[in-house]
């Protein structure tokens, strides 16, 4: 009875330890599995917020984009008004320039015919006081008083010549009070349309001094937002388009100097075969060529190459308040020139100098005079000195680099070892 009493016991503890055992199992794996769904969940939102962030944070950069290609756009039309105020502001300087000469001119003229005039009417006086005083002439008396024939030709030569020449003197006389009319009205003309022209250039300057103010506060408010604003850097199709138009450039530019080299070699050689054979050409050449480098324009040196606001500055700034004719650094050919919302109107131009391949860069001109394929002379007017683009104030901004320019500018050298200023 006791052994089954404990038989039964046993069991029952058991079967009870079992169904605990069970019970624990299932609660744990309950628990677990919503730890599971709970982690589950967490990633879920977490990847949620990620995601919102990363298209916030599309937005936002696209936001920006879509407010920097306002500014730029803003700045490129600010640029092209200015331009095109300071193009009609140089043309009413040439109008003024040549009505001025011409009023001095037309007023040298006047003082002439005047005199002259004068003079002319001092003769008519002194001949009508003649008449007076010898009363009128009888032309016909003088012909029939002749003694002969031949008397009477001579007399009847001398009347006539008399009478051609008193007709000669007054018609010159008339013509010269016409030609001084005329000239006169010229001159008062002239002068209406300098005080026009003087007129239009203060307006043409107030519209210039407005477009410069909206251009300075848009540089100004780019300058609270980024420190450096004449980073010169370029879009990508920018680049590329710079890279690919180098190319070309390069090749016309070393065909160019091979042959100038040939032309150069064919002169010598037919120079030393027509002097004495005892003469020896010095072969000795120097490695630094003088005169192929030029400043590209003048002013005051403002900034160099180097650190320049905790970044590298890639070239040299030359300021000038003039209109400053910006011109080729050397003998080269263009290979870009253009409208850049970094550079502003600028001009690329690729050299071959004793095999050297070089670029110079020219940025924030006014205005440009020479196209993209062009050879140009060094010394060759290429713009004028403005302020476009993402710069401050009117200045040159120039770059050589010893090979092809490219947007790291690791190529980029001192300009002040090759040009002075």
């Amino acid at each position: 009875m006791s052994k089954l009493l404990i038989k039964t016991s046993v069991i029952t503890f058991g079967i009870a330890a079992s169904l605990a055992l069970t019970n624990t199992t299932s609660i744990a794996l309950a628990s677990s599995e919503e730890d599971l769904q709970n982690k589950k969940l967490n990633i879920l939102e977490n990847r949620s917020k990620v995601q919102d962030g990363l298209e916030q944070a599309e937005e936002e950069l696209d936001n920006i984009k879509t407010e920097q290609d306002k500014i730029n756009d803003e700045i490129k039309r600010l640029d092209m008004l200015i331009t095109e105020t300071n193009s009609k502001i140089r043309e009413n300087d040439e109008n003024i320039k040549n009505a001025n000469i011409k009023i001095q001119k037309l007023n040298e003229e006047i003082k002439t015919l005047k005199e002259r005039i004068k003079q002319r009417e001092e003769l008519l006086k002194e001949r009508a006081r003649s008449y007076q005083e010898i009363g009128t002439i009888n032309y016909l008396d003088v012909l029939i008083g002749s003694q002969s024939f031949s008397d009477f030709l001579d007399r009847a030569g001398a009347v006539t010549t008399i009478i051609t020449a008193d007709q000669d003197l007054i018609q010159q006389h008339m013509d010269d009070k016409k030609v001084l009319e005329d000239k006169e009205n010229e001159a008062k003309d002239l002068l209406v349309k300098l005080e026009n022209y003087g007129e239009s250039q203060k307006k043409l300057k107030s519209e210039l001094d407005i477009q410069k103010k909206n251009k300075d506060d848009i540089m100004q408010s780019l300058k609270d937002k980024e420190e450096d604003l004449e980073n010169e850097k370029l879009s990508l199709e920018e680049q590329n388009s710079l890279l690919d138009s180098q190319e070309e450039a390069i090749e016309k530019a070393i065909k160019i100097e091979s042959e100038k080299k040939t032309q150069v070699a064919t002169k010598k050689e037919n120079e030393a075969n027509s002097t004495s054979s005892s003469i020896k050409a010095n072969t000795n050449v120097s490695k630094k060529t003088k005169g192929v480098w030029t400043t590209p324009a003048q002013g005051r040196l403002t900034s160099t190459l180097g650190e320049r606001w905790n970044k590298f500055h890639a070239g040299i700034d030359i300021a000038n308040s003039a209109d400053v004719p910006i011109v080729a650094a050397a003998n080269g050919v263009v290979s870009r020139s253009y409208y850049s919302t970094s550079y502003g109107n600028v001009v690329f131009i690729s050299h071959s100098i004793n095999g050297q391949v070089y670029t110079t860069v020219y940025a924030h001109m006014d205005s440009r005079v020479v196209k993209t394929g062009e050879s140009v002379s060094k010394g060759q007017q290429v713009g004028i000195m403005g302020n476009t683009g993402q710069s401050f104030g009117q200045h040159l901004h120039f770059e050589l680099h010893k090979g092809q320019w490219n947007a790291s500018k690791s190529n980029a050298v001192n300009p002040l070892d090759y040009i002075s200023i």
